[in-house]
């Protein structure tokens, strides 16, 4: 193997500084012998006299009391001696000592960083996240490395990869070095700086380790891997002018088919009657009854057989009794996949088919004889339907998803979309960044509860998650789809991306789902339910905040949204707020273009109705009032027509993607109603309605797939209003009783971690979601004398619907859902009881009479909670704090990009390098043992 050159440092190390003092002072071998001390540090090394070590034998040295200078001069017994012997030949070696000396000397690493035990509290909040890297900067700086030529000069030179040097074993890297380095810049929680990376180079060097690469050799090494896994992030513009970076969808989940740890564990068809009872998200309603064979996979094969035929949807299939179907969509029954089909009858007298039973019914899918172009090569049918079969749609011709697949088989995954403000400070200086990750949810849950399953996208500091979203969409296109490698198949394969769940805390999906917030008169997402402070007091409203209201519809809510820009078009700020405030509707992209809108209004009216210079002359002439009027309102109205055409080829980048027609056809256009629901999604239109166009394109709805959320909701929510109802009663005296009865809980059969008491009681108003799931579990067994029977009923009511909340697996759906209701209005009767007003003005409480359909649509709650992306959150910190804070957003996303790559490398992942697929050498996959914790993944219950 072929390593890069690697030249001399040009400063020496303590043997080279030994070795150096030992030539300059050491005697002939007959008259001296040389021990050479040993020293602790570098600089007492450098502290030791000029003249070397001692000799044993002081008599045998008449010059002793005699020695040199640098500059040439020589000295007995301190006298100067008025003759040269010539310029001392190591007199540079020692001033380079001596500069060297005092560098190391001065550096702050060498005074702090390395031999003192800091703590964190003594660096300034604001300082703490740049103190190490500023330090080693500056000790590279006083070591002379202080440039990248230099930094190439001391470290190594960059070669190009020779793609003929790399070790099998260790392929696609150069050397087992390259790998480790590599390793060292990608794990998640343990992030390295630029100038980390640097010195432990330089370390590498200084002890020999073979075969180690220059800094920028690595980098490019990174670059081209990431490149060839096609992770390089793109850059987006949102209708506002923001800019960004994103890590697409597509890109990510691409990786999953080819990942040998990640493919066993894909489901791709939902699951009737599960055996274990439902916990998987393909269990719920939504996946199993609500989603159309467009956003199910199309086609099932068997791929065990050789050359397996591929059977499609809406295709007339035979069966191996000679019947014919029309499946209609695959799923899992009992283990087995199953064709959910229509019973066929075949007339030799009409040669057409028919439907021979009005219902449906399940028939395993490999019982599946021939498709359809067998039977048409067979030519023993007549593919045709009758004409008494009412289903125009229905066609007797292959699908024409066959055209596309080319032989290859094509599936279709579920994704979660999640979306949150996050610091990208770990100090108290919030540093705001709103930040879109992924998941896969054809996975199972076991594995979405690891961070090794989540998948950054897209980060910015200015655009919003909504901007974020419409960049978002084009990879949820109906009509794209995307290749990749299938490890399991071992084949290419096609597939396509389908958002199914909306997950965020409850202020993310009210933006989801262009809503006004929990502020508003209207304050619930999901539904209608809301009026006035004094409406909602009198029976019939304050009644009506115990059970779901009447739902929204999509269409309602675009419709508000175009009544809100109409109105800004007239430049009316009142009316747009009073039409927010009556709806409680208030979509994030649109008010951007709302507020362009009333400013462009006001600038018209003022030159139209009140500059004499610009306006019409018919209104320099006396008028009477109510022609004034009227003709005022007749101006107003034109210009407001005027800016409403205008706002629909707005952005001009994105009204020009659209295609000619649709240009011509929304330019004529008065009002873009019928062009909206005519055409569902184009650049045009998703500018104004990013959640809504994920709404248009693949039939989500934020309005019913933003589920409750049980960390922000009923932790962050209920736990947290009983907690502090409770507490507040309390004096010292009870707070300290309390500490001690929770300090002795008897944690065994629980899998949370013994209580900090003092600290929950000390900070009591300070709690974050870890510390209400101890209390929600612990502390209804230590209140029984600290506070009153109805504070006490609550604390049990809320106990018990905390445990049926985390409920893993449901057996018996529809007794678990009538004693979750009854647990949830216990709760709010009780809270009722003791603060009428908390169900009035705290949303959170209404918000779990919601959760009864989000578990049947769904699954358990627990499905769709965020911990695991809070706890992600501090990777993203990581990435923030070592940015270049040029670019945030594709720095970041950059990082986080190289983490994938070498994620999906060392797990022994496939991806295309040239023409062909392979994957990394045998020694550089160790996903079992060294690198289970470090990328945040575990084998769970003996599988993969």
């Amino acid at each position: 193997m072929r390593s890069p050159a690697q030249p001399q440092p040009s400063w020496p190390s303590e043997a080279r500084i030994q070795r150096a003092l030992q030539h300059q002072q050491a005697q002939p071998p007959q008259q001296i012998s040389v021990e050479m001390p040993r020293y602790d540090t570098i600089a007492q090394m450098l502290d030791s006299p000029a003249t070397g070590p001692e000799t044993e034998n002081h008599s045998a040295r008449p010059l002793n009391h005699v020695w040199f200078e640098p500059n040439g001069e020589v000295f007995d017994d301190g006298d100067r001696v008025m003759f040269s012997a010539g310029t001392d030949p190591n007199a540079g070696h020692r001033q380079h000592l001596a500069h060297l000396k005092g560098s190391l000397t001065d550096i702050p690493i060498y005074q702090h960083a390395l031999y003192r035990d800091g703590s964190p509290d003594e660096f300034p909040d604001d300082e703490r996240e740049d103190y190490t890297e500023t330090t080693l900067r500056a000790s590279l700086s006083a070591l002379g490395v202080d440039d990248e030529s230099m930094l190439e000069e001391q470290f190594g030179i960059e070669q190009p990869l020779d793609m003929e040097a790399v070790s099998e074993e260790w392929a696609p890297y150069e050397s087992k070095t390259m790998f480790m380095l590599d390793m060292l810049d990608s794990l998640p929680r343990l992030r390295l700086s630029d100038d980390h990376l640097r010195t432990i180079i330089w370390v590498m060097r200084e002890c020999g380790t073979p075969d180690v690469p220059a800094f920028s050799q690595l980098r490019k090494v990174q670059n081209d891997m990431k490149a060839e896994l096609k992770l390089d992030p793109e850059h987006h513009t949102s209708s506002s002018g923001r800019h960004f970076y994103m890590n697409h969808a597509v890109k990510l989940f691409a990786l999953d088919w080819s990942n040998p740890l990640i493919r066993p564990n894909m489901q791709l068809y939902p699951e009737i009657d599960p055996t274990n009872g439902i916990s998987e998200m393909w269990h719920g309603e939504k996946w199993t009854k609500e989603l159309t064979e467009n956003e199910l996979t199309p086609m099932w094969c068997n791929f065990t057989r050789p050359g397996a035929k591929h059977y499609y949807v809406r295709e007339i299939t035979e069966v191996d009794n000679g019947s014919f179907v029309l499946p209609l969509k695959w799923v899992v029954k009992e283990g087995a996949v199953h064709a959910e089909s229509r019973k066929l009858h075949y007339s030799k007298t009409e040669k057409a088919f028919s439907f021979a039973d009005p219902g449906t019914f399940y028939i395993p899918a490999t019982s599946l004889r021939r498709n359809i172009l067998d039977l048409q090569l067979s030519n023993e049918v007549n593919l045709q339907f009758s004409e008494i079969v009412g289903d125009r749609t229905l066609s007797p011709k292959p699908s024409p998803l066959r055209e596309k697949a080319d032989n290859q088989a094509m599936f279709r995954i579920q994704v979660t979309v999640w979306s949150d403000d996050v610091s990208g400070n770990v100090s108290k200086q919030y540093n705001p960044h709103t930040n879109i990750c992924l998941q896969n949810l054809s996975l199972p849950h076991r594995n979405l509860t690891q961070e090794y399953f989540v998948r950054f996208s897209s980060t910015s500091l200015h655009a919003s998650s909504s901007e974020q979203f419409v960049a978002l969409t084009k990879d949820f296109d109906p009509e794209i789809w995307h290749s990749t490698y299938d490890c399991e198949l071992e084949e290419e394969i096609l597939f396509q991306l389908v958002p199914h769940v909306l997950p965020a805390n409850n202020p993310q999906q009210s933006e989801h789902a262009s809503h006004i917030g929990g502020n508003g008169l209207y304050n619930c997402r999901r539904d209608k339910l809301g009026r006035t402070d004094e409406e909602k007091e009198n029976d019939e409203g304050y009644t009506s905040l115990f059970r779901p209201g009447p739902s929204r519809q999509v269409c309602e809510t675009v419709e508000s949204i175009k009544d809100q820009l109409r109105l800004a078009c007239y430049g009316s700020k009142d009316l747009v707020q009073l039409a927010a405030t009556q709806t409680g509707v208030k979509d994030k992209i649109s008010q951007y273009w709302i507020e362009v809108l009333i400013a462009k209004a006001q600038e018209e009216q003022h030159k139209k109705l009140f500059d004499r210079t610009m306006r019409d002359p018919i209104l320099n002439t006396r008028m009477k009032k109510e022609e004034w009027s009227k003709k005022r309102e007749e101006i107003k109205r034109d210009i407001q027509d005027d800016l409403y055409k205008w706002i629909v080829k707005q952005p001009p980048e994105s009204f020009e993607k659209l295609a000619e027609d649709d240009r011509e056809r929304i330019s004529d256009l008065v009002t873009i109603t019928a062009y909206f629901w005519e055409h569902e999604v184009t650049s045009g239109s998703s500018q104004w309605f990013p959640s809504l166009s994920l709404i248009m394109q693949v039939g989500i709805n934020p309005h019913k797939d933003t589920p409750v959320e049980i960390l922000h909701t009923w932790l962050l929510g209920n736990t947290k209003y009983i907690w502090h109802h409770t507490n507040m009663q309390w004096d010292n005296k009870g707070k300290q009783l309390f500490a001690i009865r929770l300090q002795s809980s008897d944690i065994a059969g629980l899998t949370t971690p013994k209580p900090r008491a003092n600290y929950l009681v000390q900070y009591k108003n300070s709690l974050i979601g870890k510390h209400f799931k101890i209390l929600g579990q612990l502390a209804v067994f230590h209140l029984h004398d600290l506070c009153s029977d109805l504070v006490f009923s609550i604390w049990k009511a809320a106990g018990e619907l905390g445990a049926m909340l985390w409920f893993p697996e449901i057996r018996n759906l529809e007794q678990y859902l009538i004693d979750l209701q009854i647990c949830i209005d216990n709760v709010l009767t009780i809270w009722a009881e003791i603060d009428p007003a908390k169900i009035i003005t705290k949303v959170k409480l209404h918000l779990l009479t919601h959760l009864v359909d989000d578990i049947h649509r769904f699954g358990p709650a627990i499905l769709y909670s965020t911990e695991v992306f809070e706890c992600w959150n501090r990777v993203f910190r990581l990435c923030s704090i070592l940015s270049n804070h040029l670019s945030p957003s594709k720095d970041i996303a950059d990082s986080l990009g190289g983490m994938e790559r070498f994620k999906h490398v060392v797990s022994g992942g496939w991806w295309k390098s040239g023409k062909q697929y392979g994957q990394a050498g045998p020694v550089s996959q160790k996903p079992e043992q060294a690198f289970q914790h470090p990328l945040r993944w575990m084998a769970v219950d003996g599988r993969k």
